[in-house]
């Protein structure tokens, strides 16, 4: 596999059009806008201050895209960076239509809970909540969301498109693997979302498992016309996105 086998995505720009389709949600296009960010950590006593520098990155509604690089390179601080956990030093970074850097803490908080949708490796779910009330924990966390009957009818829809009708009821510990990773998905989609970000998802999963977990989450994106970015390192999981970004080729090292 080649990262370059995709013009679109590099460590110096990313796009890709998608013409005659009506975006589901009423999002500017592109759902993901970078340009010109810069950020480094503090430095710390005898090592290089750790940092990326991205001239460009867009993606727009439907696109699926993974992030790679070995251990450390800043996979994961990109994903933060995009979702307003972090803030860029410089640049602009737009998202579902909004500037990060124009926003308080408080506001970026928000708009991450209404428009992004978070997929972990290790899935963590609530164990002494039932299957229904994981799926709805956001609207339980937040006063930016408001937990109505249309919430609740969502829940329940997801449960069944992921293929868990009748679990409602169920803890954590009665499902499989598999069962308990498609509840931390319907928990990701039910604020209805149009950003996913996926960090090592299919880590630590036998090949069966992972190609049933991409297949699932391409399906969904698919469905709900929504954004992906996939941080892996797995060659095989890299090689079923058209667009990759090598995220060591935006590391910046600095003395000082």
């Amino acid at each position: 596999m080649s990262d370059r086998s995709s013009s679109k995505v590099s460590s110096g720009s990313c796009s890709h059009e998608e013409a005659g389709e009506t975006p589901r949600h009423a999002v500017p296009e592109p759902t993901v806008d970078i340009r010109n960010l810069t950020f480094q950590y503090p430095a710390k006593a005898g090592n290089p201050r750790f940092g990326l520098r991205l001239p460009s990155l867009t993606a727009a509604a439907g696109e699926r895209m993974a992030l790679y690089g070995p251990s450390g390179c800043g996979k994961s601080t990109l994903l933060d960076l995009i979702a307003g956990i972090l803030r860029a030093d410089t640049g602009t970074v737009n998202i579902a239509g909004a500037e990060l850097g124009a926003m308080t803490e408080a506001e970026r908080r928000s708009h991450r809970i209404r428009h992004i949708g978070f997929v972990f490796q290790d899935f963590p779910l609530v164990e002494y909540l039932d299957a229904f009330d994981n799926v709805l924990l956001p609207f339980r966390l937040t006063r930016d969301l408001k937990l109505d009957s249309q919430a609740r009818g969502r829940a329940r829809d997801l449960l069944t498109e992921l293929g868990l009708p009748g679990y409602e009821r169920r803890r954590p510990h009665e499902l499989s693997q598999g069962e308990r990773q498609r509840l931390a998905i319907a928990r990701a989609l039910v604020t209805d979302p149009c950003l996913l970000l996926a960090d090592e998802p299919t880590a630590g999963l036998d090949p069966h498992r992972s190609q049933k977990t991409l297949d699932l989450l391409e399906e969904i994106c698919s469905q709900h016309r929504l954004t992906l970015l996939l941080v892996s390192h797995e060659p095989a999981v890299l090689e079923r996105f058209d667009h990759r970004l090598n995220v060591q080729e935006l590391v910046v090292e600095s003395a000082s």
